[in-house]
């Protein structure tokens, strides 16, 4: 009879997936993996990560793609878009996986003069959060504070380098200067009020934006942030 104590489950996990738009933009993969790591460390660190070649020609480097991926801190969990046998084999060669994903995408995308467009795939849960954790006082540069299953309200300000996550909603008295993520296990009602934006990262559902992401009009305004669509929402409040 066969051991019942170890079994394969499927399940889903969140992912970005980092889309290099043209064979010209493989110049630019480093910078602009490195400028994105550089603005977020702690929410990049160790991230898994897949790319898609789909828009590339079929002579593509996999070695050279991983080693821009864990040169910058991220774990390559494999390579989606490949188009031909010999490009399955390429990666397989490599040491890589081949990822096909026919699941509709969920997608957000960085705000760049490259051509490299990251998606973001995001897991479903259906646990609610109805308990809020309040932190009295500033959080400052290196500090993380983290509101499991149950929202956050911040009464201070939140100095770069900082980070805030909450299962649930952010509620932010004070500056936003570092990295919120709300509904970090898969709440997408999740939200962000902050009274004064100017953000590192701000992250719902697994749908992030970075700060050059944010429009001018925005900034050090009191703000609350949405996921729509699976798209993130900015709008001023009085």
């Amino acid at each position: 009879m066969a051991d019942q104590s170890i079994k394969f489950k499927g399940t889903s996990f969140t992912l970005s997936v980092i889309h290099i738009e043209n064979d010209a933009a493989m110049a630019n993969l480093h910078s602009f993996i490195a400028d994105k790591v550089c603005q977020a460390p702690a929410f990049f660190k160790s991230a898994p990560v897949v790319v898609n070649v789909a828009n590339l020609a079929d002579d593509i480097d996999f070695q050279a793609i991983e080693h821009v991926i864990t040169n910058n801190g991220m774990n390559l969990v494999g390579i989606e878009g490949c188009k031909t046998a010999e490009q399955k084999l390429s990666v397989r060669e490599a040491g890589l996986s081949v990822i096909s994903n026919t699941a509709k995408k969920n997608t957000s995308t960085f705000v760049s003069t490259s051509k490299i467009k990251p998606e973001i795939q995001t897991v479903i849960v259906e646990k609610s959060v109805t308990k809020t954790i309040v932190h009295k006082g500033q959080i400052r540069s290196g500090q993380q504070i983290y509101a499991q299953d149950a929202s956050l309200t911040v009464l201070g300000n939140i100095s770069a380098g900082a980070e805030v996550i909450a299962d649930g909603s952010i509620h932010i008295y004070g500056a936003l200067r570092g990295r919120a993520i709300a509904g970090a296990k898969g709440d997408g009602s999740a939200q962000i009020f902050c009274n004064k934006l100017d953000p590192e990262l701000l992250s719902i559902n697994g749908t992030y934006i970075l700060s050059d992401a944010v429009q001018s009009e925005f900034l050090n305004a009191r703000a609350q942030i949405n996921c729509i669509n699976n798209k993130l929402e900015i709008t001023k409040f009085d």
